[in-house]
């Protein structure tokens, strides 16, 4: 255990902290690594290394374990690309190879070249002699393959103790590994790794992706594949935080930052970023989540007439000075609505007063604008005169979660401080390379949020001719169909489903009974037809529904 500590040591120096501890029954060790999911510092005790695998494998993905998290990490990763990579290339089987030559710097040499003869799972998991086999005869590399009915098994266990080396290659460095292999008809054949699979050098391909996320229930660690689809960026456990930059980006602000859930961002953010002493001021139809944020923070709240600057100027007026900071929260788009605010007009308010400005683009990303990036782009006005732009994963970005795209130190103190980013679960990797696509679908094909609003002009076009009343609606992607009933839009949502149209019932509490309505989303793949039946028939079966009770007493 001392020769093992002290390659430990040599091979975390730096990048983890390594402690020695005396326990009953002999030494443990704690490795201080990075959780995946929390991004923060975490320590894993093992106080038996033979146990260590089998704990570890409940928690995390065999790469995880044996090429992020492990002692050498990346050194072994670079051996395991370069091994799958021989194999594929030239379809070797077991039986072909004669011999396995691993080129390693010494400190790869001196983690995973000392085990020819393993004992037990933890040594397995080091060997380069063990894992040369069981890729070489597997074609895979999975959790199973480091059980002991495994890695017993006599002929694997031959080929790495007699037919696998691991020589010093002073060239080499980092991740860089060489492999060569022998083979039974006189061939030498190699693979040279520079950069690890997964690596943003190296990142995998679409198709390694689908097959990963296939596979990751098993553990499995898919070999290389060749595909000339784009690659998505880096490794998966990355993908929020390229999430974040490409929301940055697009947003043009300083940073960003991702939860899980939409609602929870807005109350979550709110709550923890104002108290007693503030004033908040939202539009009278904000959406709840932004109302539950005010009512967390315990800040004073008031909301003012929908959509009317004027009105709020004066509340302004009346009560700015009795307050340390304020916030105004409005939407980019309003869900119920459909409608949108004069953003500049809040802007000149928000510097008149000194207060703070918080735009909901829930709605409004990927619909206004030339390009489809959100309300600031719509009135051509300067990121840095909207203090908080909101967004979430959930409409345009066909995924899940929340964000908040600001100022560096408005994120990185919300990292730190809101209990819905605090205290929660990471982003997951496929949700977030799924909103990850979808946005960069958007940045890529501007035609869409073009097609998009001129599809919206037309329903909302089409419904006002027909005496539809479509409340506050402008006609971009969300129209409205008020029935001022919630009974009488329950049942036409219910007819127009029989019909092939899929249209949600928006009723009390969510709106006023008096405002019961469809509310009809609109996408850019939708047709001139779709939209021009879908009328008809909304019309033939409202006047239906009118003609008829709609409920009897009895």
């Amino acid at each position: 255990m001392t020769a093992l500590l002290q390659r430990l040591r040599a091979a975390l120096a730096g990048d983890y902290a390594i402690e020695r501890e005396l326990a009953s029954g002999g030494m443990g060790v704690v490795f201080l690594g990075r959780d995946i999911a929390l991004a923060r510092p975490v320590a894993v005790k093992i106080i038996r290394p033979d146990l260590a695998t089998a704990d570890l494998g409940k928690r995390w993905e065999l790469e995880q374990i044996a090429l992020r998290l492990w002692p050498s990490a990346s050194t072994i990763q670079g051996f395991v690309t370069a091994m799958f990579e021989l194999v594929e290339k030239h379809r070797l089987s077991f039986d072909q190879v004669k011999k396995v030559r691993v080129f390693m710097n010494q400190t790869g040499v001196d983690m995973h070249g000392m085990f020819p003869r393993y004992k037990g799972k933890f040594e397995a998991l080091l060997s380069t002699h063990y894992c040369a086999a069981a890729i070489l005869h597997d074609r895979a590399l999975t959790l199973a393959q480091f059980e002991p009915a495994r890695y017993n098994d006599p002929k694997l266990a031959g080929f790495a103790a007699g037919q696998v080396e691991t020589k010093v290659d002073s060239t080499l460095a980092g991740v860089q590994s060489i492999v060569e292999a022998d083979l039974a008809d006189g061939r030498t054949v190699s693979v040279r790794c520079d950069h690890s699979k997964g690596s943003p050098e190296n990142p995998l391909s679409r198709a390694e992706i689908v097959e990963k996320f296939r596979a990751y229930g098993k553990g499995a660690l898919p070999g290389t594949r060749t595909d000339e689809s784009p690659p998505l960026p880096k490794h998966p456990d990355w993908w929020p935080q390229d999430l974040e930059r490409k929301l940055a980006t697009v947003h043009k602000t300083e940073d960003c930052i991702v939860f899980v859930s939409g609602h929870a961002t807005n109350v979550t953010t709110i709550g923890c970023l104002f108290g007693s002493n503030d004033l908040i001021l939202h539009d009278v139809l904000a959406h709840n989540s932004i109302i539950q944020g005010a009512v967390l923070s315990g800040a004073k709240r008031l909301p003012f007439p929908h959509n009317d600057w004027a009105a709020l100027d004066k509340i302004l007026q009346e009560n700015r000075s009795k307050f340390q900071r304020v916030l105004i929260a409005i939407e980019g788009m309003y869900s119920m609505d459909g409608d949108i605010p004069e953003l500049d007009k809040f802007i000149e308010l928000k510097y008149k007063h000194k207060a703070f400005l918080f735009v909901d683009e829930a709605h409004s990303l990927g619909v206004l604008g030339t390009r489809g990036f959100g309300i600031k782009e719509h009135f051509g006005v300067s990121a840095d005169d909207i203090d908080f732009a909101m967004g979430t994963l959930s409409k345009t970005l066909s995924a899940c979660g929340g964000y908040i795209s600001g100022k560096h130190t408005l994120v990185e103190n919300l990292k730190y401080t809101a209990p819905g980013f605090v205290y929660s679960v990471g982003m997951s990797p496929p949700v977030a390379a799924a909103a990850l696509a979808a946005l960069e679908i958007l940045e890529a094909e501007p035609d869409r949020p073009k097609r998009l609003r001129e599809l919206g002009a037309l329903f909302y076009h089409n419904a006002v001719e027909s005496g539809l009343d479509t409340g506050l609606c402008q006609g971009y992607a969300i129209i409205p169909i008020i029935t001022g009933s919630s009974v009488l839009s329950v049942k036409l949502s219910n007819r127009l489903f029989d019909n092939g149209i899929n249209v949600q019932p928006i009723i009390y509490p969510a709106v006023e009974e008096r405002g019961a309505r469809l509310r009809f989303f609109l996408s850019s793949t939708h047709t001139e037809k779709q939209i021009k039946d879908t009328i008809g028939i909304l019309i033939e079966e409202l006047n239906h529904l009118k003609r008829n009770p709609v409920f009897k007493l009895i």
